[in-house]
């Protein structure tokens, strides 16, 4: 895991509010929030150590992405995640119902094989 990503996100984290009961995002949120929390309580856990300065952060952020377990298996998510995009997105021209790899979604086809 990047630790600039992470500060960024920890720096901004209100902007992933208004998306966090969307019905659309909420697994996504879900997942970022997730990550937040592991890093906040870290960065909670250093509180009294005084002033805090980007450097401090950035650095606690890089220690602490060494202790983050993420999935075993990454793939399992991302690969149906990124066919189900290129398949709502890119316009490419294949039958859905021949799709294996995760469940298409029936609206998707639809739209397809009108195209």
């Amino acid at each position: 895991m990047q630790s600039e990503v992470v500060y960024a996100i920890m720096h901004r984290q209100e902007v992933f509010q208004p998306f966090k009961n969307h019905p659309r995002f909420n697994e996504l949120t879900e997942n970022i929030c997730m990550v937040l929390d592991f890093f906040n309580s870290r960065i909670d856990g250093h509180a009294e150590d005084g002033e805090w300065s980007v450097e401090k952060v950035l650095q606690l952020v890089i220690i602490n992405c060494r202790l983050w377990r993420e999935e075993t298996h990454p793939e399992e998510f991302f690969t149906p995640y990124i066919w189900r995009l290129a398949l709502t997105y890119c316009g490419f021209s294949f039958y859905p119902g021949t799709i294996n790899l995760f469940p298409a979604d029936l609206s998707v086809e639809r739209q397809i094989m009108r195209s």
